[in-house]
């Protein structure tokens, strides 16, 4: 979790009648901070509950409901009022911690935490995504957690699962790295 006072630098400065004037009730940035621009209470939401309400994270009559992402690629959060677009810089959820059981075996499994502590198993239903991100182009992991809706594996995460998870493993004389959990193979990247 990142803290309150880092948080507050993060925050960005949104033109809130702009997003309104496109129908855009809600921001999921980057760094998967939540902002709302109606009303008296334009801003960012500072209340990590409040946004992962609003994300489905959690138990509770909310769990697993509200965010959704419909066929056409664009993000609604869907209340008890009604449904509200909602802008998506890269993907809703950022994975910003991991527990490993069985670390190293065949039998290791990996659990991932949204930045809500959502909590997701890193396996078949859940499995690994290897892709460019748009900030920076490089290649990341993202993760789906529920219905179409994906995680980033923060810097720190990635970094260190890489470092502590992944297996090399020689196939006619390439060499290919694989991360293994909840007994699936996900190939990462092919250094050959």
């Amino acid at each position: 979790m990142i803290n309150i006072a880092d948080k507050d630098k993060l925050y960005k400065t949104y033109d809130h009648q702009e997003k309104m004037d496109r129908g855009v009730y809600f921001t999921i940035d980057y760094n998967g901070l939540w902002y709302s621009h109606g009303g008296a209470l334009a801003g960012p939401i500072k209340r990590d509950r409040l946004a992962g309400l609003f994300g489905g994270a959690g138990k509770g009559f909310m769990a697993g409901k509200g965010l959704f992402i419909d066929e056409d690629g664009q993000y609604w959060l869907k209340s008890p009022d009604g449904q509200y677009k909602v802008e998506v810089e890269d993907v809703p959820f950022l994975i910003t911690r991991y527990e490993i059981h069985s670390a190293g075996t065949p039998e290791q499994e990996i659990d991932l935490y949204t930045n809500f502590d959502e909590l997701v198993f890193l396996d078949a239903e859940h499995p690994l995504i290897v892709t460019k991100e748009p900030a920076r182009g490089t290649d990341v992991f993202y993760v789906e957690i529920r219905n179409g809706l994906k995680a980033r594996f923060s810097k720190s995460v990635f970094h260190d699962i890489v470092s502590k998870c992944v297996i090399e493993a020689s196939q006619n004389s390439e060499t290919k790295y694989i991360l293994r959990s909840y007994s699936q193979d996900f190939e990462i990247m092919d250094l050959s």
